[in-house]
């Protein structure tokens, strides 16, 4: 069946926006959406290695999302995530910020999640939050900041996470935060979840935050839950 052509941004022509003026806020189209060439190779062969499928073997996050975006085949996709795993430049973090923000693919936003322990510093973690403060932003592209935050594990991303908990107006950008700050699971960040509930005052266990915690399995998070019963 023959589409109309529209005047519509693909997730590569967002990317490329985003790189270029800093914002990228726009929800993409799905990656369902057919039409568009390929850019495999003329004969139809790729040059397929132990470490990934790729025209070229190139190391920027903003070439290897330039060519995720135009392939359709999903075994080349997955291929291709598997050359993110040699990023590990700091200077590389806008690219992986404007790639979360550009697509809803589980299998590449997994490879920019995996990215960003290893390139966010604190300039990112900056930079991160004040897209997360954009209220043009969708659901899923919280989603993708937030869990990509909750990947670092650093003392400022714990901090960020936990101020977003506290203070956000947003419910469901609360919830978010708190759910990747049970995801991190580490003492601190269980402890943070711990004063949110606390400030709160929350005494049931269907509170959201409450939950997140549920769900951290840490010994801190057991004990609070043990003391909370002893009082409801």
């Amino acid at each position: 069946r023959m589409e109309p052509q529209m005047a519509e941004e693909s997730q590569e022509d967002v990317y490329e926006r985003g790189i270029s003026t800093g914002e990228a806020d726009v929800p993409p189209k799905g990656d369902d959406d057919d039409g568009g060439p390929s850019d495999a190779p003329a004969d139809g062969q790729w040059d397929v290695g132990t470490t990934g499928t790729t025209n070229a073997q190139v190391e920027s996050v903003a070439e290897l999302l330039s060519q995720y975006f135009q392939l359709v085949d999903e075994e080349q996709k997955e291929e291709l995530v598997r050359l993110f795993q040699a990023i590990d430049d700091p200077s590389e973090y806008p690219a992986v910020i404007e790639g979360l923000l550009a697509t809803n693919d589980l299998v590449l936003a997994g490879a920019l999640y995996e990215c960003a322990p290893r390139v966010f510093g604190e300039s990112a973690v900056d930079d991160l939050l004040n897209r997360l403060r954009s209220a043009q932003l969708s659901d899923w592209q919280r989603a993708n900041l937030l869990s990509a935050l909750a990947c670092v594990r650093q003392p400022d991303a714990i901090s960020a996470l936990a101020a977003v908990v506290a203070s956000e107006p947003d419910e469901s950008m609360s919830q978010q935060a708190a759910a990747s700050l049970a995801q991190m699971g580490s003492v601190d960040a269980v402890s943070a979840l711990v004063v949110a509930i606390e400030a709160r005052s929350v005494t049931s266990v269907d509170d959201p935050i409450v939950r997140a915690l549920s769900k951290a399995h840490n010994e801190d998070s057991f004990g609070y839950f043990s003391e909370l019963f002893k009082t409801t």
